[in-house]
């Protein structure tokens, strides 16, 4: 089944922020270490950084309602779209004027300079915010275009600094930062370099977070790269670029960024449940599992954490875990209001699928769709719920809908392509399973084997021995030890290039492969082996795999048929008579249909060589009954025929041949024999 974590979107990772919460701190509550009125960089961005609510992030945020703005000069044009990586800083309200305003934008313009932060510029405008104002703020810095304002004021007690987030949309984000104490007599370095320092720290992370909210996770890195270069001893730039890290598929790196973090701040349940995901991305479920475990025990109603440890006990194998898990995620998400609950359903529909509880399976599925019908996962998995209750028909209607929807399409080409190999439409199968491969897919990564191998069995079928043999050595190449029955195909595409010795390490391989206790597969190997050994000229070999294979299953008729021709080519007829009897006399009418034909066939021939004519002309008569234009049977009667003798029947199957037949050999013979058949005019 596909397999998904409960993410923002499907399929990739787009994170939504969270609105700060306001939260008004003292100066005398803050983390400041004040010796003199002079603070430390670190002591700078600690306090700044305080306020940051770094918990789960829900899908949208509240409109911010607008007022209108206090300004100290003109009001700006208003602007109608906003400027990637603008950085807005507006005057500072209140006396006494420190310039600290301008000591930040020279902060950034340095890092604009260079292009360390791609887009990065920065705009200092001679307007204020009145105190407190932080909807007059946002309006400003829409107004400007700007994807960050910093604001702010001087009162009796200090220096207050605010940064104001604004999206694209018009939803934003306030940091209320704590007050900073001045001493008047001497602001020294606090003002000239820690404090600028510090809000740069902070604006460096905002725009991080801005990039990695628009999928542009390699710019959040670099902006994260140089929050870090101010200080490193803060985790939560660690936090965001391991986050980002992460989205790049980079994950040794996303890994190390946030336990860093977490070495600095353990009770970090964000990072917790960002390092759960990294681990999974990169398939160690069990230590994705302890991770997100941590995340719920530092905050029991963290919805996504149960949700992704759902998915990564379904990927390690423990579906009945993962159904506690999505029902948690489902009552959370009822009592959060949260609107993705249906990607718990869709998990749930999955450990019922994994546990073979098909109806509960399909039930979820269904719910998760009524709940999100743009939800392509689960029509994909609905679609596999389908395919094995044999509802071949709904299935290809699901993963076609996903495939509508855009959502995990290699996954569904490649579901759907079973489903037209299910349905002996070779073709189809092909061309979906050619897409499927074609797409770059992480979903589809860890099924790329299987995937190699639908499509040999395809090209297998419609005869194209050599596409399909590339097939199937991809496939093992991918994954060695990938399934018996691989083998066994890729043996009989062996067997039919002539390539013999191959074909018998193959199936040699397949048996060795094969569990004891899984006769059906251990039949097919030993019935493979048979055929190939017989092809080699191994008779009494042949003779061991076709008389193990029968004692698996003693109703194969083209066994039977196959141990008959062993026993003809050792001249053992009778033996060989006894084979074709049990085809077309023993076995139920509807496993012997498939070699009837040849059954008769071959009997006919075994008859002849012991003497028996007229059975021998029965059993190719009956032959002929069952397929009118089987040229070979009208052959071996007409030379019958002429041992009894009766040429004049003889003459008439000769030239059925010359009609039916296109094998020049086996025109050549018909020809011949008419010749010697002709009967002289009197």
């Amino acid at each position: 089944m596909a397999r998904k974590r409960s993410r923002g979107k499907q399929s990739t990772r787009k994170a939504s922020r969270q609105k700060a919460k306001q939260r008004d701190i003292k100066w005398w509550e803050s983390l400041f270490v004040i010796v003199g009125g002079i603070a430390t960089v670190a002591g700078v961005i600690a306090t700044l950084y305080n306020v940051f609510d770094l918990g789960p992030q829900p899908a949208s945020l509240p409109i911010v309602p607008v007022t209108q703005v206090a300004t100290s000069s003109p009001v700006a044009t208003p602007t109608m779209t906003t400027e990637r990586g603008l950085v807005l800083i507006a005057e500072f309200s209140g006396e006494p004027d420190y310039k600290v305003e301008e000591r930040i934008a020279q902060h950034l313009a340095d890092i604009a300079v260079d292009n360390k932060v791609p887009d990065v510029r920065v705009k200092l405008i001679r307007e204020t915010v009145m105190e407190g104002s932080e909807d007059a703020a946002e309006e400003l810095g829409s107004r400007y275009g700007a994807q960050v304002i910093v604001w702010g004021w001087y009162d009796s007690f200090g220096l207050k600094i605010n940064l104001t987030v604004l999206e694209r949309e018009g939803y934003g984000l306030r940091f209320d930062m704590p007050e900073i104490p001045i001493d008047s007599k001497d602001p020294g370095k606090l003002l000239r370099e820690d404090v600028p320092t510090g809000v740069t720290y902070i604006v460096l992370v905002a725009l991080g977070q801005i990039y990695y909210a628009e999928g542009d996770y390699s710019d959040s890195v670099k902006a994260f790269d140089q929050a870090i270069g101010i200080d490193p001893q803060q985790h939560f730039a660690y936090y965001g670029r391991g986050k980002a890290y992460d989205d790049l598929e980079q994950y040794e790196r996303a890994i190390q960024d946030l336990r860093k973090a977490l070495e600095m701040k353990p009770d970090f349940a964000a990072a917790h449940y960002v390092l759960g995901n990294a681990l999974s991305d990169s398939s160690h479920y069990e230590e994705a599992i302890k991770e997100y475990g941590e995340a719920i025990r530092l905050d029991p109603a963290f919805m996504q954490a149960y949700g992704n440890r759902g998915w990564a006990y379904l990927k390690s194998g423990q579906p009945g875990l993962a159904l506690q898990d999505f029902a948690t995620t489902i009552e959370l998400g009822e009592t959060q209001k949260n609107q993705e609950i249906d990607k718990a359903y869709d998990g749930k529909c999955v450990a019922h699928y994994d546990l073979e509880q098909y109806a509960e399976a399909l039930r979820d599925c269904n719910t998760a769709l009524e709940l999100n019908p743009t939800n392509g996962m689960a029509y994909v998995n609905r679609g596999n719920v389908h395919r094995h209750l044999g509802n071949l028909e709904h299935a290809l209607a699901d993963y076609a809908k996903a495939i509508e929807i855009g959502s995990d399409l290699a996954g569904a080409y490649a579901m759907r392509g079973q489903v037209y190999l299910d349905l002996e439409r070779y073709d189809k199968a092909v061309e979906d399973l050619d897409t499927a491969l074609q797409l770059d897919s992480k979903q589809l990564e860890p099924h790329l084997s299987n995937t190699y191998a639908l499509r040999g069995i395809a090209h297998r079928n419609l005869g194209n021995l050599e596409q399909a043999l590339s097939d199937f050595n991809e496939a093992l190449k991918l994954k060695p030890d990938l399934a018996a029955t691989i083998y066994i195909y890729r043996a009989d595409v062996y067997a039919s290039l002539a390539r013999y010795d191959e074909a018998r390490q193959d199936a040699g391989i397949a048996l060795e492969l094969t569990p004891r206790d899984q006769e059906a597969l251990l039949t097919s190997v030993y019935a493979r082996l048979g055929e190939v050994n017989s092809d080699l000229g191994n008779l009494e070999q042949a003779l061991s795999d076709y008389n193990t294979t029968l004692e698996l299953d003693p109703n194969l008729a083209e066994v039977y048929v196959n141990r008959g021709n062993v026993y003809y080519r050792q001249k053992k007829y009778d033996m060989a008579v006894h084979d074709y009897d049990v085809v077309v006399q023993t076995l139920p009418e509807e496993t012997a249909t498939c070699c009837k034909v040849e059954a008769y066939y071959n009997r006919g021939l075994a008859e002849h060589m012991l003497g028996n004519l007229e059975q021998a002309i029965k059993d190719y008569s009956a032959a002929i009954d069952l397929d009118v234009n089987y040229a070979r049977a009208y052959k071996a009667r007409g030379v019958a025929y002429l041992d009894v003798p009766d040429r004049a029947k003889a003459r008439v199957d000769f030239e059925k041949v010359l009609e039916l037949s296109n094998d020049p050999e086996l025109r050549e013979t018909a020809r011949n024999l008419l010749e010697a058949t002709e009967i002289p005019d009197d």
